[in-house]
């Protein structure tokens, strides 16, 4: 640790891992996060008053419940699905309109603890250190570790468009944040477990984030090694009105989920012993796309019988390379229906449509991820 003070911290110093709540160690391969490019955290407390006849002010101000932290990240899309993999999605899916019930959140809604929750440890070299330094050891190159703990996923997006690399965030719902000064790269573990404080249990971080798989590693995604189908399959089954698909110059496409949680408290405990989700869980596709030929349809055919009894299939590929090796990532939206369609026109730019379209998690729907 370094013995003056300290003028600032930057993106050089800092390092993100991610591990279960209880482990007492991290795999250095496993779970330190790639190509980041932000990530914020804060806590709230909320209190309740205490009054009474007598007295203007209240007497106290009492912490009825845990602290609420929060934490958001980013980071540039890898088509290997390593960033979500280890922050508990599920990146095997199947392309097409397999029966297979394999969306995103089959292992965080099912698969225990270990993929519902996280601890998030963000890493602090000393100025001028790069905190991905394979040497980087000890106290002499650490200036100090935090850690959120019971990080609980609250949303996850995809944006691609053009000029810029796909970018994903993500944000969690944490229930304890422990800040380490000078500790090495040894940090006590943050989880907060079954109402119990676990920071006298060691977790010891990787010397360095940057030992990964070089053999698979993906710099960036570009914007035109990108593809959206949509439709009904793999074939061009489109569910947009007036417009032909193929035709359309796509400009940006996104895709989001927002996953509510409800804190399970009982009497004895100060913490909640879970936070489970809420369903249903919504996700939605947006795509913006330059307007080109038109094609025949109407609006009227949604309210006659089986007008819209047809699910749609969407698909964005990704592709990234690592040197001439090409890996694929299929980021797809199952049984989704269409919800807006908004066309924009004036003088001067060109005019564009902007499609909104949403399916929910459920058996061969939602949000599926396949990296290949």
């Amino acid at each position: 640790m370094s013995t003056t003070s300290r003028n600032r911290v930057i993106y050089q110093s800092q390092a993100l891992f991610a591990a279960p709540t209880g482990t007492t160690g991290i795999s250095v391969a496993s779970h330190s996060l790639r190509r980041v490019q932000s990530c914020n955290y804060n806590f709230s407390v909320s209190r309740q008053d205490i009054n009474q006849y007598g007295e203007l002010g209240a007497i106290d101000r009492l912490i009825l419940q845990e602290p609420t932290v929060a934490v958001d990240l980013s980071y540039y899309f890898e088509p290997t699905g390593f960033n979500e993999g280890h922050l508990g999605f599920r990146t095997n899916a199947v392309t097409g309109t397999s029966t297979v019930s394999d969306h995103m959140l089959t292992d965080i809604i099912s698969g225990g603890s270990g993929f519902d929750q996280k601890n998030v440890y963000v890493l602090v070299s000393d100025a001028g250190i790069d905190a991905n330094d394979t040497g980087l050891m000890g106290t002499a190159t650490v200036d100090g570790i935090i850690g959120i703990g019971n990080a609980f996923l609250t949303s996850w997006s995809l944006e691609a468009s053009v000029g810029a690399i796909p970018t994903v965030s993500c944000a969690f719902e944490g229930q304890n944040i422990v800040f380490t000064g000078g500790a090495g790269l040894s940090v006590g573990n943050p989880a907060v477990l079954d109402g119990a404080d676990q920071s006298a249990t060691l977790v010891v971080l990787p010397s360095g984030a940057g030992l990964f798989d070089s053999g698979t590693e993906v710099s960036a995604v570009r914007p035109g090694d990108i593809t959206l189908t949509l439709g009904s399959s793999n074939s061009d089954n489109s569910p947009m009105f007036g417009l032909t698909e193929s035709d359309l110059k796509i400009q940006s496409a996104s895709v989001s989920m927002t996953i509510g949680r409800e804190p399970i408290r009982k009497l004895g405990k100060s913490f909640a012993f879970a936070r489970e989700i809420t369903f249903p869980i919504n996700c939605t596709m947006t795509v913006n796309a330059i307007v080109g030929a038109s094609a025949s349809n109407k609006l009227y055919t949604l309210m006659t019988t089986n007008g819209d009894s047809t699910k749609f299939y969407c698909e964005l590929k990704l592709t990234g390379y690592q040197g001439a090796t090409a890996h694929n990532a299929y980021v797809m939206l199952k049984g989704a229906k269409l919800d807006s369609e908004n066309f924009t026109s004036s003088i001067g730019p060109n005019k564009t449509v902007t499609l909104e379209l949403s399916a929910q998690i459920g058996k061969n729907s939602g949000l599926h991820f396949l990296a290949a």
